[in-house]
């Protein structure tokens, strides 16, 4: 799985940039703005956090957690220390940063003159969802909400200030944390 996810996220957008000479500072992996855009990532993930704790889902706090973190943690050292530099690159920094670079290709193709109105992040934002299981409970329903809220929210900050840390921050600490 890790390297279907790799290819998919880390891989592909690799290659892109390499030829097409873009280089990842250009989607915003920069330090201008790095405290701003993970402050507004914070806070654009709040509901999503709050959904979590309100319906009872929250079994602590593990960043970088992932279905096989756990066997990664047990197989001894030094697999355990690939095996988590291999999550934290790949579901962390590529799974976040992936968000960005998507939206920015979007954007680039689809300029909205509205500037609430982002084709990208609305794209990405349906694609997370549709990507993890949907629920039709009340807290499903209320989970798919603050996802888009989240994922939306994450990308207009990327785009206010210039920013990508605060995807890869949000995908590292939060998403797969909580």
């Amino acid at each position: 799985n890790a390297s279907v996810q790799f290819g998919i996220a880390g891989l592909g957008i690799t290659i892109v940039c390499i030829l097409r000479k873009e280089r990842f500072s250009q989607f915003g992996l920069t330090r201008k703005n790095i405290l701003k855009a993970i402050i507004g990532t914070m806070i654009c993930f709040a509901p999503s956090i709050g959904t979590v704790f309100l319906s009872g889902r929250f079994d602590g706090y593990q960043p970088f957690s992932i279905f096989v973190t756990e066997d990664v943690m047990n197989s001894g050292i030094p697999f355990s220390i690939i095996g988590m530099a291999v999550i934290i690159i790949i579901w962390g920094f590529f799974e976040g940063f992936n968000y960005a670079v998507i939206c920015e290709k979007i954007n680039r193709r689809y300029p909205s003159k509205n500037q609430w109105i982002d084709y990208g992040a609305i794209s990405c934002a349906i694609v997370c969802i549709l990507f993890h299981p949907i629920n039709t409970s009340f807290w499903g329903i209320v989970d798919i909400v603050t996802t888009f809220i989240a994922i939306y929210g994450m990308l207009i900050v990327r785009k206010k200030t210039g920013n990508a840390w605060g995807c890869v921050f949000a995908f590292c600490f939060i998403w797969n944390a909580i």
